[in-house]
């Protein structure tokens, strides 16, 4: 394994090929792959004070960027309240402490010992042990491996709400709430949210040594992106993948958009077989802790890339503050059961289970002023799963996947704004009137245009394909069992 745009810190270099070595000022070795993006800063003793990893912009105008801001740091200064306003993807190391971007996305484990790694791989060459599958697929069940436990039991994954020390071998608390804005209506909450993302688009277009690109579907949160984009006047050009469920909307809405903007747009037809390479290097990369669509765009090469460095800004943290199944998370609240009954694998697996009632515990020894099924989304949804796919993603050569909304004031705003105007993302609508109103000409996804209807030999595929899983993926009598069950739901609901 390459182990690309990864890290791993402990006390002696991690010696692997593209790996390269700085010695932490508490005489810790962070070893990182040489294709991760690094910035430095010193002591007056000239000694690494802090190192921030991956790529991470400005939110707040007034600021200087989040690099000049640590090196800036005085002692009466709060770092968290730094971090607030940073976006992208990236990893702050500073003395023996780690904080990680808003929703975790450049994720991090933890071993006993206090070895520190964005990557289950990396610390199974560095501890010498066997690679255990999650057991994960896409469309069955969960499809992440929950937090914060992992498939290794000496090993946890470092959530958004903590820091961790790894001299003293130990996490500390970390808001997940922003105080950054205190305003008093939505109106000047989205106000808010398009200063920040005007701020964040032109520091990544004045900093980043590359091109821009949007994926494009006929949905609301690349919409918006794209309205971001025109109304901060950047250079980018926008794209589409084909996949097997593809709706008509998601086909045809792109195309009208960049006739309407003058944009460069590629529609990316899926052809040919998967790369069963691919496939196995997707998910030994992130150690198979996530599973979605992702994975197949990779392994049948569809996202752009080539010579040139390619921001590619992903939409996948616009849903925290509300989303599908919110009320159900609200009304579930720490009740393992109601998971049980909802997800088949974590019904028929009790090291899913375990991590869950983990979690969950640990939430109520730990509150936060902030919803639960936020909260449950921010740590699990993003901090897990998205966590996971972004990680995967890294091995496209010369591409950042970047999630601008994944940013604490932001998510913030997100989380102030009224609840009905949340539901049913009119709030995104607002964003696109005042930033971009005549992308609204194109007609927005709905339940009806959302997807396309699978055919009789589709639905059968799927069907044998559940089946399948229900003996790969699930322990116990579950092998048995639920298939029986499925059987005996699918011939009730045919009837």
């Amino acid at each position: 394994m390459t182990h690309t745009k990864q890290f791993i810190i402990m006390d002696a270099p991690f010696e692997k090929e593209g790996f390269l070595h700085i010695v932490l000022d508490c005489g810790k070795v962070l070893s990182y792959q040489s294709e991760l993006h690094i910035q430095t800063g010193y002591t007056m003793e000239n000694k690494v004070q802090f190192c921030l990893l991956g790529w991470a912009f400005q939110a707040d105008k007034d600021r200087l960027d989040p690099v000049e801001e640590v090196r800036n740091l005085s002692e009466k200064q709060s770092l968290e309240e730094l971090l607030d306003t940073w976006s992208g993807r990236w990893l702050l190391i500073y003395g023996q402490q780690i904080y990680m971007d808003a929703c975790g996305l450049l994720g991090c484990f933890y071993t006993e010992t206090g070895i520190v790694s964005s990557s289950l791989g990396c610390l199974d060459d560095a501890l010498g042990r066997r690679y255990r599958n999650p057991r994960l697929s896409h469309g069955f069940g969960l499809d992440y491996y929950p937090g914060m436990d992992t498939v290794y039991a000496d090993t946890r994954r470092l959530l958004p709400s903590q820091t961790y020390d790894f001299i003293q071998k130990k996490c500390g608390k970390r808001s997940l709430t922003s105080e950054h804005f205190q305003l008093q209506n939505d109106e000047q909450r989205i106000d808010e949210i398009i200063e920040c993302f005007e701020t964040i688009l032109k520091n990544l277009e004045r900093t980043y040594p590359g091109k821009i690109m949007l994926p494009l579907t006929g949905g609301y949160d690349s919409r918006t992106m794209m309205a971001l984009l025109e109304h901060s006047k950047i250079q980018y050009s926008a794209f589409t993948m084909e996949h097997e469920n593809i709706s008509n909307l998601d086909q045809e809405a792109p195309l009208k958009l960049v006739e309407l903007t003058g944009r460069e747009y590629q529609y990316i037809r899926r052809e040919g077989k998967r790369n069963r390479k691919s496939l196995q290097a997707y998910d030994r990369h992130c150690s198979g802790m996530a599973m979605d669509e992702d994975r197949n765009f990779f392994a049948y090469d569809q996202y752009p890339h080539g010579e040139e460095n390619i921001a590619i800004l992903r939409a996948g943290v616009w849903e925290s503050a509300y989303y599908t199944i919110y009320k159900w998370v609200d009304k579930s609240g720490f009740n393992v059961e109601k998971y049980k009954k909802k997800y088949v694998n974590i019904r028929w697996r009790r090291d899913m289970q375990t991590s869950l009632e983990h979690y969950f515990s640990y939430v109520q020894e730990n509150p936060q002023e902030l919803k639960w099924p936020v909260r449950f989304y921010r740590e699990q949804r993003v901090g897990c799963w998205l966590s996971s796919v972004e990680q995967s993603l890294t091995l496209i050569p010369n591409v950042d996947s970047l999630q601008l909304c994944n940013c604490g004031c932001i998510l913030g705003l997100l989380s102030g704004i009224s609840p009905e105007l949340l539901e049913g993302k009119k709030h995104e609508v607002k964003i696109i009137q005042k930033t971009c109103p005549k992308l609204l000409q194109v007609t927005l996804q709905n339940k009806e245009n959302k997807f396309r209807k699978n055919s009789s030999i589709e639905m059968l595929k799927k069907d044998i394909t559940y089946l399948k899983n229900c003996w790969n993926r699930l322990d116990g009598m579950g092998k048995i069992k639920e298939p029986l069950r499925y059987i005996k739901k699918k011939i009730w609901r045919d009837k």
